[in-house]
């Protein structure tokens, strides 16, 4: 069934609702894409997978499993345009928070020292010059990785799939001229919040001022950072 014919469906059903039971129309938002539902439901089954199952922490690491599994993200974004989700996009020298004068490894180590998590199914990123994503990573409202790791599984799930709203990602890539981490960040609803999934997918209030000013205060001690032009630290 296309969007179309999703949406005449939805329709019926609020008119037949509509005379039967008056009151449900104020309980039931006004649904005119499909995605509306899906978004909440792969994100309550993927937040189980990852934080209660816990697959985030048994396998895999970027240079493993999930590097894996990013690299072939660009490849089935066509297919997941059909369905209404994607895959890949470009980020903008909006989001460029700065350099790191360092490693691929101790950049990622860095970030993870400091909290974040690997985000190993958000989308694949390509940079404003061509350049692709070797990391991505986020950090969650006021929680840190080693907070979350160490809740019980039970609660892990639901504090992520219900309660944890927004998350600081940050993508990391290459330049082999500079030789050089480039780091880009926004802020965004979690992609794991049933509540905030459809808005995460659809890019409502995606605040880039946001995420380079918490990164760039993230990284004020680090001594091989170098802020962009006009950047606080």
């Amino acid at each position: 069934m296309g969007a179309a014919g999703y949406a005449r469906s939805v329709g019926r059903v609020r008119e037949r609702l509509s005379v039967a039971y008056p009151f449900c129309l104020v309980m039931l938002p006004e649904i005119t894409d499909p995605i509306q539902i899906l978004a909440p439901l792969v994100a309550l089954a993927v937040a189980y997978v990852l934080f209660y199952e816990g697959l985030l922490y048994s396998i895999g690491s970027d240079r493993g499993v999930w590097k894996l599994v990013r690299r072939l993200l660009p490849y089935v974004d066509d297919e997941a345009r059909e369905v209404g989700f994607y895959t890949e996009y470009t980020v903008t020298d909006d989001e460029y928070v700065g350099t790191l004068k360092m490693s691929k490894d101790e950049a990622r180590e860095l970030f993870l020292s400091k909290g974040a998590m690997k985000a190993p199914l958000a989308a694949h990123k390509e940079d404003w010059d061509g350049r692709r994503e070797f990391a991505s990573l986020a950090l969650y409202d006021e929680y840190e990785s080693f907070d979350i790791e160490a809740w019980g599984k039970l609660k892990r799930f639901l504090m992520m799939a219900f309660v944890v709203e927004r998350q600081l990602h940050i993508t990391l890539f290459w330049d082999d001229e500079l030789e050089s981490v480039i780091i880009t960040a926004h802020w965004e609803w979690s992609p794991y919040n049933v509540f905030k999934a459809y808005k995460h997918l659809r890019g409502k209030n995606y605040d880039v001022e946001t995420g380079v000013r918490k990164t760039d205060s993230l990284l004020t001690d680090v001594k091989r950072f170098e802020p962009r032009d006009g950047a606080s630290s």
